[in-house]
């Protein structure tokens, strides 16, 4: 009776434990996309650490409580884990303060920490509470960006304003407004919304008859970003997903072929009708002078770098008040943080990833494979990790599915 009792306990003590990995994922999918309103809005920018706390938690009872994969590919573990060795390692070359370059370090690795626990240490329990958790994520930026579009000045409303992450700016294209509902601007929104349109199918039955309005109403969202990196990048990971699910998307593939071609119509009469809106030619400039500076700093980078906070997002408002460097280039960024070295292993990363996807013919796979390459294609007009919701949402879905269902081609999440 004593050996039956202990292990009644060991049972209910490991169920425990996996409910707080569950739970903690579905708070990232939910906390990612409103951090930045929720920072300005109470003007603190370490509340932003509870999505550290999350990711710690989804590591530690992963390793604690869950079995591992044991048929992972180890490139994918490999270049991760090579990439984020690069982000920590360059500690040793960063110029400023410790805590620009963990900063840093946040924003690189911790998105590919996340996929890798989720890969080696499966998730266990009922997986489609994550998919509803993305449809209610999305819903509460529908509104809040039907609100914004009434009323601009509503982000501006902070307990702090001169806080780190305070989002007062009111966003324009010319002369129309651009959406940044509770996301750090507008490509950020544009990248979030680019990614849980690419997981559309996933979410599909949850929203069931409101499946082909919910998805309108998020492109045009996104055509209210005026966001250029994020329509290259939803029309390339659109197509995508057009091409390699051809014979798995069912009625999917209907919907998102008209909603994308309704996109494109849009995008193609805004172009006509307000080409200032779309062209920005003071913004091209300042992104080719990045570019021009980046070619000729390109010995002083070298191999390795010149720290996690020295270039990128991270690098706008620096916690040591030094300058920081931004081309809204991710891979130019990249590789001005962590070097040649650690832009291969990133880089290496994600095609691996495409590939390992795209390989199984199910629908599941090819909706994260064609999340991943809207990532890819909008990382070379934008830095992806702005916002940060877009890469954490894509890399942890990867890695949900991946290495819960790596052993099986069939299986529909």
């Amino acid at each position: 009776m004593a050996i039956v009792k202990q292990q009644d306990q060991g049972s209910t003590l490991l169920k425990m434990i996996r409910s707080m990995r569950l739970f903690s994922v579905v708070f990232l999918v939910i906390f990612v996309p409103v951090s930045a309103l929720l920072v300005s809005l109470l003007g603190n920018y370490y509340l932003s650490a509870l999505r550290d706390l999350a990711l710690a938690i989804i590591i530690i009872t992963g390793f604690v409580a869950e079995n591992r994969n044991d048929k992972l590919n180890y490139f994918l573990v490999l270049t991760a884990s090579l990439f984020i060795l690069c982000s920590l390692g360059s500690y040793f070359v960063e110029s400023g303060q410790a805590s620009q370059w963990l900063r840093g370090v946040r924003f690189l690795a911790e998105p590919f920490l996340l996929f890798l626990s989720l890969y080696i240490y499966p998730l266990s329990g009922e997986k489609k509470i994550i998919y509803g958790t993305i449809f209610i994520s999305a819903l509460i930026t529908i509104c809040v960006a039907f609100v914004e579009s009434l009323w601009p000045s509503l982000l501006a409303v902070s307990l702090n304003k001169a806080s780190i992450g305070y989002l007062g700016t009111i966003h324009h294209a010319a002369t129309l407004l651009r959406l940044q509902s509770s996301l750090a601007g507008p490509n950020a929104l544009g990248l979030y919304l680019g990614v849980v349109i690419t997981l559309s199918p996933l979410w599909r039955d949850i929203a069931k008859k409101w499946f082909p309005y919910v998805l309108v109403v998020l492109l045009l969202l996104l055509f209210a970003t005026f966001s250029r990196s994020s329509f290259i990048g939803i029309v390339a990971g659109g197509s995508f997903f057009l091409f390699f699910a051809r014979t798995s998307a069912g009625k999917s593939r209907k919907y998102i072929s008209i909603a994308l071609a309704i996109f494109v119509v849009a995008v193609a009469v805004l172009f006509i009708v307000k080409p200032q809106e779309l062209i920005r030619a003071q913004s091209n400039d300042v992104r080719f002078q990045q570019y021009v500076r980046v070619w000729n700093e390109k010995s002083q980078i070298g191999l390795f770098g010149q720290g996690a906070g020295s270039a990128g997002p991270v690098s706008q408002y620096r916690l040591d008040g030094e300058g920081g460097n931004f081309t809204e280039n991710t891979y130019l960024d990249v590789f001005e943080a962590v070097g040649l070295v650690g832009l291969i292993s990133l880089v290496s990363f994600w095609l691996g990833l495409l590939v390992e996807l795209v390989k199984r013919k199910n629908i599941v796979f090819i909706s994260a494979a064609s999340a991943v390459f809207f990532i890819l294609v909008s990382g070379i007009f934008i830095n992806y990790y702005t916002g940060q919701a877009a890469i954490w949402l894509s890399l942890l879905f990867a890695g949900l599915i991946l290495g819960y269902y790596g052993q099986s081609t069939n299986e529909y999440i």
